[in-house]
């Protein structure tokens, strides 16, 4: 048997109800609040674990009713609301309320929006605009604020930014510096950028490490700035250290195929007065299955193999990373290149060879097995004959 009381009267039950010892009482409470018919009206029901169900937090918002349960491991489950809200982001913890206990009205209602969307976000929103509606609503229902008292909060001035200090407090979390940022962008750039050239997912590994590390995200510019930056630092150090590997010999040939016409030295790269560029010709597409064809293909593997890299020279960097090198250098112009730092124009254009041999190695396969299978089907049909 259940026998649901109220707080402040503790001899009057407003509900009683007989049920199976096997079945929880979650399941019933509700059924109860509902049929009440004494005065005055029942707003907030608090009970234990056993008396919440995810399908009775979203019944009791529904009915415009608060559940207020004390939960075990609450850190580990998911909780609803029926419009889809997560109630666990937005309910007020035990020391939240006592942070709050101090504010009224739309203050205490403002200051409550902000403490749960930081908790959730790990940032401030930007306006109101970003608070879900239905969140709001149940925020206020909480702290017993009507919901339209936000419409007198201010979201700048001197009010939100002592507001935005004290969740700052209580959460650990603190402004980022300059220091903060500069210890951001050399973490990025030795942990992020080093695999991941795309600026989009640097961010996104840029604003998780803020919040591991309890700073508060820059402002979107500003993250693009240190975003920008590590890429930039990862990029110098890749190229450095992918250069030192490489012997003079080596880097004065890789310089030379961009060089300009009236210096590029085509006698060490093994090509005649006549001959088309090396890193044209290395570029070329492959033509149709012939002798011709592969003629041309085993060329191009020997001027590539000409430079003379080193077997090991990108063993220590993702593939993605140097994939992304061949792929710039393959649609920059010599010009172009040779605007870059030394160590950058080598990096990229041995990045290119080395695909490119490759490359040019499975297609001299491909081309003869095709031969090879031409060569034994005309073979067939002249004995057919």
């Amino acid at each position: 048997m259940i026998s649901t009381r109220r707080p402040a009267r503790r001899s009057s039950s407003f509900g009683t109800k007989g049920i199976v010892a096997t079945h929880r009482e979650a399941h019933y409470v509700l059924d109860e609040i509902l049929g009440n018919a004494t005065d005055p009206p029942i707003t907030e029901h608090a009970t234990d674990t056993h008396g919440v169900t995810l399908v009775s937090f979203g019944l009791f918002d529904l009915v415009g009713k608060q559940l207020s349960p004390r939960i075990r491991d609450l850190g580990k489950i998911t909780l609803y609301d029926v419009m889809g809200c997560r109630v666990e982001h937005w309910t007020l913890l035990k020391d939240e309320q006592a942070l709050v206990s101090g504010k009224r009205g739309a203050t205490r209602l403002g200051f409550t929006v902000l403490l749960k969307f930081y908790t959730q976000h790990g940032r401030f929103p930007r306006g109101r605009f970003e608070l879900p509606g239905e969140a709001e609503e149940f925020v206020a229902r909480q702290v017993q604020v009507p919901a339209s008292e936000l419409d007198a909060y201010e979201w700048s001035g001197r009010t939100v930014e002592y507001h935005r200090a004290q969740i700052r407090g209580h959460l650990g979390f603190r402004e980022c510096g300059v220091a903060d940022a500069d210890k951001l962008t050399a973490w990025l750039a030795s942990h992020v950028a080093c695999k991941e050239r795309r600026p989009e997912q640097v961010r996104v590994e840029l604003l998780a490490r803020c919040r591991t590390e309890s700073i508060e995200p820059p402002t979107p510019g500003r993250c693009d700035r240190i975003v920008g930056a590590a890429l930039r630092v990862a990029e110098e150090t890749l190229t450095a250290r992918i250069s030192a590997r490489l012997t003079v010999e080596s880097t004065e040939r890789i310089v030379a195929l961009v060089a300009d016409t009236d210096q590029a030295d085509d006698v060490v790269l093994g090509e005649g007065e006549d001959g088309p560029p090396v890193l044209g010709k290395v570029k070329e597409a492959p033509g149709n299955v012939s002798l011709e064809t592969m003629l041309t293909e085993i060329d191009k593997l020997l001027a590539a193999r000409a430079v003379g890299l080193p077997a090991n020279l990108f063993a220590d960097v993702a593939p993605k990373v140097v994939a992304g090198w061949r792929a710039r250098a393959a649609v920059e112009s010599p010009s172009h290149l040779r605007t870059h730092p030394q160590p950058l124009r080598v990096t990229l254009l041995a990045a290119l060879l080395h695909e490119q041999e490759r490359e040019i190695t499975d297609t001299l396969v491909e081309l003869l097995i095709s031969m090879v299978h031409r060569i034994g089907a005309r073979a067939e049909k002249k004995v057919t004959e």
